[in-house]
C-alpha cells in the first residue's frame, strides 16, 4: 500500500509538471464605439493584443485569427484548439506542434 502511494505521488508529480506547460489564449469581442471600430482582444496573463475585426471572416475564425496573433507574438510554435465560454468569451487551447 505504502509503495502504491508512492506511486499515485509521482503520478500527480508529473501531471502537475505538465499541467504547467500547458497553454490557453482566450479571446473577447468588443463592440464598436464612437471612437473605435468592432475589435477582438486576445488575452494570457502578462500579455495581449487588440485586433480589428475582419468583416471578411465569421466571428469564430475573427476570434482564431487574434488567437494565432498573439501565440506569433509570444513565439508559441502550437496549434489552436477552441471553443466558446458561457460568458460569450472564447477559450483557444494550445497543442504542441507536430514534428
Amino acid at each position: 500500500m505504502v509503495g502504491n502511494i508512492r506511486y499515485r505521488s509521482a503520478a500527480v508529480a508529473g501531471a502537475n509538471k505538465k499541467a504547467e506547460q500547458m497553454k490557453a489564449i482566450q479571446t473577447r469581442y468588443l463592440g464598436p464605439t464612437n471612437v473605435r471600430g468592432t475589435r477582438i482582444k486576445a488575452f494570457v496573463e502578462g500579455s495581449s493584443i487588440t485586433c480589428s475585426y475582419d468583416y471578411g471572416l465569421d466571428n469564430s475564425d475573427n476570434h482564431v485569427a487574434a488567437a494565432q496573433r498573439l501565440a506569433a507574438k509570444l513565439k508559441w510554435d502550437y496549434s489552436l484548439a477552441s471553443g466558446s465560454l458561457p460568458n460569450g468569451d472564447h477559450c483557444h487551447v494550445l497543442l504542441p506542434a507536430s514534428n
